[in-house]
C-alpha cells in the first residue's frame, strides 16, 4: 500500500480525532494481511505516465473510448 502512517494520522486529524498516533501504532503492529504468501505484489503497478494523465474515472473511460473508435483498444 502506498498509505503511510503519517497519512493515516492526518487524516484522522481531518476528521477531529486527536492523540492518536499511539492507536495507529498499535493498529499498524497488529495488522495481518489475508493475502497468502508469496501472492502479495512486491513489483511497482499502474507506472505507465497515463495512469498520471487521467485523474478520473470519467478521464480514463474517454481516453478508452478514444482508442476503442481509433480501433486500437
Amino acid at each position: 500500500e502506498a498509505i503511510t502512517k503519517h497519512d493515516t494520522v492526518k487524516l484522522l486529524r481531518a476528521f477531529g480525532v486527536t492523540h492518536c498516533t499511539q492507536s495507529v501504532d498499535a493498529a499498524a503492529s497488529s495488522r495481518q494481511s489475508n493475502i497468502l504468501p508469496g501472492l502479495e505484489r512486491e513489483s511497482a503497478f499502474l507506472t505507465h505516465p497515463i495512469f498520471s494523465t487521467h485523474r478520473s474515472e470519467t478521464q480514463m473511460m474517454r481516453y478508452l473510448r478514444s482508442l476503442e473508435n481509433k480501433d486500437l483498444s
